[in-house]
């Protein structure tokens, strides 16, 4: 008897102290998403939410690309959806090959999604969700794709970039090999294919000529390259992210982070917003990458408008900060939510779990997207300066020898460059006009 009894107070126990762990795994479940009253404390509206299509108990999501009026959600398990960025209605989910098989990042066009499943590379309908066509490579890829106007770039183990035609996948062409591996997604510029690799360079490969453009050599592996005011930003190991003119490859500025930089550099209008891995993040010129405040403790930069900027913190929440100032002004709770995309094309938050939840904020009153870049459909050709010799305007260099490197060739970079008296030249215009409506289309 004694001892049945003995045996129930150790359960009753055992119940009575279980129950904070339940109900924080309750508040959790609970908490991964932001509910609309949440929401609207903050400023915020929640524009959707979703379960995207994988199966939770053996699958879960391994990446989330926005792009343009897109996002892609990549999973585990090879399944490939697209969503609409606005309303988080699905457009199409393609199940790849061999879902065994590990699977690159997504790349895309205005027409075209471009990843690797293996060594397989596909290339899919944006609209439809239709496989235009796959093909194996011969060279195992290692990032995300770059998606041009007619060619996709695969950056491959071995440092290759590979390049495929859009129209014409037959063959397989080389557009840089024996750089050294590669780092990162590549970036399409107007102009250029830009990416980095460990031996510490900036690698373009133009677009016009389709050949080698330039080289920047800098102290330490470049581990992100971003795009924006008809410049390229590179974020190295040196400490450094380096200011670098589209098309020419010219060092327009330094900036040093005072740590090792490896998130991805986000320009947002007249800034530059850089993360060092253990400094917080700096709001930077565009111009002249003077330093204009530095906010500790912040993690990841999730999304951008003019006047705020959403971000992840040490402690886990989303932060809100000032973007003038960088002063704290509020935190979200977000308990839970542990996928964050960084947003480097819109000012929309996009956040969720592995385990397929996926959710649209945006600030009240912000019905329509700020569209941080443009691009134009078609590369444009950057015009010659008058007094100054351009590696892209020399049609007469080799194919095969990259341009002088840029003035950023120094192996231990000293201190910060000086920026460049003359501003960048305007892009030339889009063949056609865009939609006034459209908030994605290129002006």
């Amino acid at each position: 008897m004694r001892t049945r009894t003995g045996f129930a107070f150790v359960c009753l126990v055992l119940a009575l102290a279980g129950r904070p762990a339940v109900a924080a795994a309750q508040a959790v479940g609970r908490s991964a998403v932001i509910a609309e009253p949440t929401a609207q404390r903050y400023g915020l509206h929640r524009a959707w939410v979703v379960h995207v299509d994988l199966d939770s108990a053996i699958d879960r999501i391994e990446r989330v690309l926005v792009d343009r009026d897109a996002v892609f959600v990549q999973t585990v398990r090879g399944v490939v959806q697209c969503l609409d960025s606005e309303t988080g209605v699905s457009r199409w989910s393609v199940r790849l090959a061999n879902p065994n098989q590990p699977s690159s990042g997504v790349g895309a066009n205005d027409k075209y999604a471009a990843v690797a499943n293996g060594v397989t590379l596909y290339l899919i309908d944006r609209v439809t969700g239709q496989i235009a066509w796959s093909k194996k490579i011969h060279h195992t890829p290692a990032h995300s794709p770059a998606v041009s106007f007619e060619r996709v770039f695969m950056p491959c183990l071995d440092g290759t970039m590979v390049s495929v035609s859009i129209d014409e996948p037959r063959s397989e062409d080389h557009a840089q090999r024996g750089s050294g591996i590669i780092f990162g997604r590549p970036i399409v510029t107007p102009h250029s294919i830009v990416w980095g690799t460990e031996t510490g360079r900036v690698m373009s490969f133009s677009l016009v000529r389709f050949q080698n453009e330039y080289q920047v050599k800098t102290g330490g592996p470049v581990t992100a390259v971003s795009y924006g005011n008809d410049a390229v930003y590179a974020s190295s190991r040196d400490w450094y992210v380096y200011a670098l003119r589209d098309g020419e490859g010219t060092e327009l500025w330094r900036f040093a982070a005072g740590n090792p930089v490896s998130h991805v550099p986000v320009p947002v209008g007249d800034s530059v917003y850089i993360l060092a891995e253990q400094g917080g993040m700096f709001r930077v010129a565009a111009a002249d990458g003077s330093e204009r405040w530095w906010s500790p403790g912040i993690t990841q930069l999730l999304a951008a408008n003019e006047s705020r900027l959403y971000a992840g913190d040490e402690h886990d929440q989303l932060t809100v900060i000032d973007a003038n100032s960088g002063s704290r002004l509020a935190s979200v709770p977000a308990v839970g939510l542990t996928l964050r995309v960084t947003n480097v094309t819109t000012d929309r938050i996009y956040l969720g779990t592995e385990s397929g939840i996926l959710q649209c904020l945006h600030e009240i009153g912000r019905d329509k997207p700020l569209v941080h870049q443009k691009l134009p459909d078609r590369p444009v050709r950057r015009p010659s300066r008058i007094g100054t010799s351009s590696p892209a305007a020399d049609e007469g260099a080799p194919a095969d020898e990259p341009a002088a490197e840029a003035p950023a060739a120094d192996d231990a970079p000293a201190g910060d460059a000086p920026a460049a008296d003359d501003a960048p030249p305007a892009d030339a215009p889009a063949d056609e006009p865009p939609a006034e409506d459209d908030p994605f289309a290129p002006k």
